[in-house]
């Protein structure tokens, strides 16, 4: 994309203050997860006055976020206090505490996606069941979370919304977000 997505505006706000916010709706604790330019986002999050104070908010760094996403997951997953966790990417807006909600309702043994025909999207919510075996899974032998979930029985959680597939990659997507 060649920008920063996490700080792109959006809303009067930021992606990544937008997925916080939904979130924080719906969870007990938010685990942000940095890497690439993590002291920027770290910094922004900490002191932007609009949302102090944010007891509920955690940034963790990944200082090898270069091994990919998986690797930023297995961070997380390090933190994580519940019985449950979500996974979420920053560029994607539209996640509502509706979506979070149609999720726990249920919770699943192992994993469960929110599901509109037949698609399956995010956020995925998974069990801390599972934190033992992903924090020892390799990364680069697995490459993905999806990957990994494919050892264990999923389920999902049909949604009425299309929101769970709206993900922002490419600088046109997000262009046609915003205007």
């Amino acid at each position: 994309m060649g920008v920063f997505k996490p700080m792109l505006p959006f809303e009067a706000t930021t992606l990544i203050e937008r997925a916080i916010a939904n979130a924080e709706q719906g969870c007990d604790e938010v685990i942000v997860v940095s890497g690439y330019r993590g002291d920027e986002l770290s910094d922004h999050l900490m002191h932007n006055k609009r949302h102090e104070p944010r007891p509920q908010l955690r940034i963790v760094r990944n200082e090898r976020w270069e091994r990919g996403m998986l690797s930023s997951i297995q961070c997380g997953a390090r933190e994580v206090a519940g019985d449950y966790f979500f996974i979420a990417p920053a560029d994607m807006p539209y996640l509502t505490p509706e979506i979070y909600a149609a999720l726990l309702a249920e919770a699943p043994q192992y994993a469960a996606f929110p599901e509109r025909g037949g698609r399956r999207g995010h956020p995925v919510l998974i069990s801390a069941a599972v934190i033992p075996q992903l924090l020892n899974a390799d990364v680069e032998t697995l490459g993905s979370m999806r990957r990994f979930l494919t050892g264990y029985p999923t389920e999902t959680r049909t949604v009425e919304t299309d929101a769970i597939f709206i993900d922002l990659d490419t600088i046109e997507q997000y262009r046609r977000a915003v205007r």
